[in-house]
């Protein structure tokens, strides 16, 4: 699945910068976020699951992708890892799992956009879809990709801007 995912990462990205797929380096920021040498506006994030893979890119913002396969049972809501308001959320939701991995999939997008960890204070923020992330001025969103799997989008905006368009790609590798 990596290889592919990193050649299909390639040629999306070749249609943004209008480099060859083969010459697009890769370098690695100080938390191992990906982003193409050379100081390119271009950003991107991929995510993985089963045989679905999501990469999103944008111009000149950070962005962050997660994808996740609704595995049962529901895995154990770590309250280190979601704010008292998502645990509340999730648990009264009228479909728990879902609800579960919709939320974790919007923090780990997040996250992942802001170039941090689990371990980050920033992953106790109480994260809504739709709105605007406390941390760092993100917008978040679910995304609907595919049946029985959740998907969360992070783009970076700034104040009083309308939201950059993205490609989201998706495909099963």
């Amino acid at each position: 699945m990596f290889v592919s995912t990193r050649a299909r990462l390639r040629e999306v990205l070749a249609s943004f910068t209008g480099q060859a797929p083969s010459t697009i380096e890769f370098e690695y920021g100080t938390t191992g976020k990906p982003r193409i040498a050379n100081g390119s506006m271009v950003r991107f994030n991929v995510s993985h699951s089963h045989s679905v893979c999501l990469i999103a890119v944008a111009r000149g913002r950070e962005i962050g992708v997660d994808i996740e396969y609704q595995q049962r049972p529901m895995p154990h809501i770590n309250r280190e890892v979601f704010s008292p308001n998502e645990a509340e959320r999730i648990l009264a939701s009228s479909d728990p799992l879902t609800s579960f991995y919709d939320h974790w999939t919007l923090k780990e997008a997040a996250l992942k956009a802001a170039g941090v960890g689990f371990s980050s204070p920033s992953a106790q923020t109480d994260l809504v879809p739709g709105m605007v992330c406390p941390f760092r001025d993100f917008a978040v969103r679910n995304l609907n990709i595919a049946i029985g799997f959740s998907a969360g989008l992070a783009i970076q905006i700034k104040s009083d801007e309308v939201l950059p368009a993205v490609i989201v790609h998706h495909t099963e590798a």
